[in-house]
């Protein structure tokens, strides 16, 4: 098992402790004054200190200049039409590099490599990078009107581009005779799984060369096969509450038992429109939230296997993915994209189911059957029984 690093706060305390040890001019100091003290003294020391250490006691020095507009400016940078093109770029140099690299090309990997870290090195980038780092997702704040923007905006590129891809193939099938009998979703599938195969290779690449020292042939024969079978699985998972929402628009996929529910069990006449719109959000919003922590553990779990040796016996991998499972919190803030993105777009279909049935002068009467709700009514609306 590799040896865990200190966080910061310990690592400072190391780094005063031994200053402190070896000159006694520094006796009477706290950690930050201590080691702040010594590097200015020393500044030959200031490329050995670790970047955590330095961060704490002088921060114009060793912070960049977007973690600096954070942390002592309170800006969190890039705003959320930034924040959304930075993905749609990141997306489009994985696959640049990716899919050449899967057939023996290394060259694209490391432009798209070296186009990336340019892109993150732009201030309002390392600043809103720095905000992610230090305000993750919490119970706490999960519901800040900034942390939902947030997460928004990490989950929209990827609809936005199954919802692309699902038009153009619409299109093209319909324009050319001997596509008309092939599914788009098979497009859109395609699409998906070829995203993140490419976003797992440039990643499992990024390990396995930068961090572990493999060649780039010797690091393919591992990374390839690992990001092909990450790809087919991440590709389905990506697209199951895609094609879960499309059939909300459908008239044979109209569900109104979680309307029901909220109809019967929140306190007032809660309106149709109110009631749709809710279920349908937190249908949507469900899904969505359980696939991208399924897509994100799948992915964790196969970079954590290239990445270490994961224990000698059974009970010790398992107990080291459970700790993965719980404490990885970059899991957690897809997770939770994830669940903000499809209660926004949930929100959509239920709001139109709700409004058409309104229109229609329904009168609903809602009552418990075999665990289940009916809603039937008279007039111009349609009769539901689940």
């Amino acid at each position: 098992m590799p040896n865990q690093i200190p966080p910061p706060e310990e690592q400072l305390e190391i780094v005063a402790s031994s200053i402190r040890n070896r000159f006694n001019r520094y006796q009477g100091m706290s950690d930050k004054e201590a080691v702040k003290a010594f590097l200015i003294n020393n500044p030959e020391f200031i490329d050995v200190v670790p970047s955590g250490v330095g961060k704490q006691v002088l921060p114009k020095i060793f912070y960049t200049p977007g973690e600096y507009m954070y942390h002592e400016m309170g800006l969190k940078g890039a705003g959320f039409g930034e924040r959304v093109k930075f993905q749609l770029k990141n997306i489009a140099l994985s696959v640049y590099g990716a899919v050449p690299g899967l057939i023996g090309f290394d060259s694209p990997r490391i432009e798209a490599e070296k186009r990336m870290k340019k892109m993150a090195e732009k201030p309002s980038i390392q600043a809103y990078m720095a905000w992610r780092e230090d305000e993750p997702v919490s119970l706490d704040n999960m519901f800040h009107r900034d942390i939902m923007l947030r997460g928004f905006s990490e989950m929209l590129p990827s609809m936005a581009i199954m919802v692309g891809t699902q038009f153009t193939a619409s299109a093209a099938a319909a324009k050319i005779g001997f596509a008309k009998g092939l599914n788009p979703k098979w497009a859109v599938y395609a699409t998906m799984a070829t995203m993140e195969t490419s976003d797992e290779y440039m990643e499992a690449m990024r390990m396995l060369v930068d961090d572990m020292g493999f060649s780039p042939r010797e690091a393919w024969k591992h990374a390839a096969p690992a990001a092909i079978g990450y790809g087919v699985a991440a590709g389905a998972l990506e697209t199951t509450p895609y094609f879960h929402f499309l059939k909300k628009f459908s008239k044979n996929a109209e569900k109104q038992f979680l309307a029901g529910i909220v109809r019967k069990y929140v306190k007032g006449n809660v309106k149709l429109p109110i009631a749709t719109t809710a279920a349908h959000m937190f249908d949507q919003g469900l899904l969505e939230a359980t696939t991208e922590w399924s897509q994100a553990q799948l992915q964790r779990t196969i970079n954590k296997g290239l990445l270490m040796k994961l224990g000698d016996t059974d009970d010790e991998v398992f107990a080291r993915l459970w700790n993965e499972f719980e404490n990885d919190q970059e899991v957690w803030e897809q997770t939770y994209a994830g669940w903000i993105g499809g209660m926004a777009f949930g929100a959509a279909p239920g709001a139109i189911r709700g409004i058409k049935a309104r229109r229609g002068k329904r009168e609903e009467v809602v009552e418990e059957k075999n665990f289940g709700v009916i809603i039937s009514g008279e007039g111009k609306g349609e009769n539901v029984s689940i």
